[in-house]
């Protein structure tokens, strides 16, 4: 099974009910509004991409491979953001200074940078979040999670669900030059959502 969901202490549950046979690019498909089972998935209709590093212009062309027609909104450094633009990474851009403007814009948010600007933008999110919409998911790509979920759990309220994920997939590459579309494919992706968040969302997102 390439997907699993992890309990909060970060051990991987060994039900069968919570492993399932689906790549994470099967999950980027059901985030589409034609691809999905609309009783179970969530459709999104705008979604940012913090730091478009190799692993968030990877997730970015990922979901444009598949066919999402919503709106890609990226955030990063401008020479990064005109880049991206350029080469058809995302739709819109806009820097780091504004994140939680982005961020009440979007239904979801991924945030793909290092650990300690995970960190840092979740402080971000944190102190913005009455003016994210109800129902807004934050995630990230972090290696590291029990760190990462604390954070969010302590600085996010009710109603903005927080669900870390991390990605099984790399390359020795690195940065927007070395966006792969197909980088995730076949690969393991485990989830960590918050305590808060309602398990429907979780199988809706998952």
């Amino acid at each position: 099974s390439n997907l699993c969901h992890l309990e909060h202490d970060c051990e991987c549950r060994s039900t069968e009910s919570h492993l399932t046979a689906r790549s994470w690019g099967d999950i980027i498909g059901d985030m589409t509004a034609e691809q999905h089972d609309t009783d179970r998935a969530l459709e999104f209709d705008t979604i940012a991409i913090v730091s478009l590093g190799l692993i968030g212009s990877s997730l970015a062309l990922a979901f444009k491979r598949v066919g999402f027609t919503g709106k890609l909104i990226g955030v990063s450094r401008r020479e990064t953001l005109d880049s991206a633009l350029d080469q058809g990474v995302i739709d819109e851009g806009d820097t780091y200074d504004n994140l939680a403007t982005v961020a009440e814009q979007a239904d979801a948010v991924f945030l793909a940078g290092p650990i300690q600007i995970i960190r840092r933008h979740l402080e971000i999110l944190g102190a913005a979040s009455t003016t994210l919409s109800h129902g807004t998911i934050i995630s990230d790509v972090g290696s590291t999670k029990k760190t990462i979920l604390d954070d969010a759990e302590r600085l996010l309220p009710e109603g903005i669900h927080f669900i870390g994920g991390h990605p099984m997939a790399g390359s020795e590459k690195r940065g927007l030059d070395a966006a792969d579309p197909f980088l995730f494919q076949n690969a393991y992706y485990a989830l960590t959502p918050a305590r808060s968040v309602p398990p429907e969302v979780v199988d809706g997102f998952g």
